[in-house]
């Protein structure tokens, strides 16, 4: 007999190597008392004895201070500076009605179409402003004025221009000196076309001859 269980008919040894084998399962056990375990020695009752050494009444506090701090379910009255983290989360929850989740729709949608009206174009426009050029194009040209007895003999000139947006185009006239007599001839411009402009041209005293206008149409974006 081995304790209360019949060995009768074991051999001898096969009876000492159950007992060995006993023997080492109650050493790993251990005592109720031993100490020293850990992640690489000791016996099991010297492992347990570490794990509820290190398991303070510090530690469990923690644990119940965490546990506290995430709360319930359920919980309300969640604000920046109070309340559980369930508490808060209840709170963003409740806020975020389809109300608001509709004004961001409709933030989205005006973004997209503010997307879809920003064209290659008017983005070129932009970056013109930017630069601080919105000049589109420049002609320039060159004519002679003919005077006898100081009046224009023709009472208007037709100067062609390449086409051009008249309301967003200028012209500009110089040299309207009157060569014989030396005195400033004043002119003006009657009308601007797409594909001309017409200048009237001053008088200029009482002499004859001619003087020279230079020109420039400048037509802005």
């Amino acid at each position: 007999m081995i304790g209360s269980v019949n060995v009768e008919g074991a051999s001898q040894n096969d009876i000492e190597e159950v007992q060995q084998n006993i023997d080492s399962i109650k050493e790993l056990i251990g005592q109720t008392a031993n100490t020293g375990g850990t992640a690489s020695a000791g016996t099991i009752m010297a492992k347990l004895n570490k794990l509820l050494t290190d398991w303070t009444t510090a530690r469990a506090g923690k644990i119940d201070t965490i546990n506290n701090a995430i709360g319930t379910t359920a919980n309300t009255g969640g604000t920046t500076s109070s309340g559980t983290v369930m508490a808060k989360l209840n709170k963003l929850l409740t806020d975020w009605t389809s109300a608001r989740a509709s004004k961001i729709d409709t933030i989205n949608t005006n973004a997209a179409n503010l997307n879809t009206r920003l064209t290659s174009t008017r983005a070129g426009y932009l970056d013109l402003l930017n630069r601080g050029v919105s000049i589109k194009n420049i002609q320039r040209g060159f004519f002679f004025v003919s005077i006898k007895n100081g009046i224009p003999v023709e009472d208007e000139y037709r100067i062609t221009l390449s086409t051009v947006v008249p309301s967003k185009t200028f012209i500009l006239t110089s040299g309207k000196m009157f060569n014989a007599s030396g005195t400033i001839s004043e002119d003006n411009i009657d009308t601007i076309g797409t594909t001309y402009f017409i200048y009237l041209p001053g008088f200029a005293g009482t002499a004859s001859g001619s003087y020279g206008v230079r020109w420039q149409a400048i037509e802005f974006y």
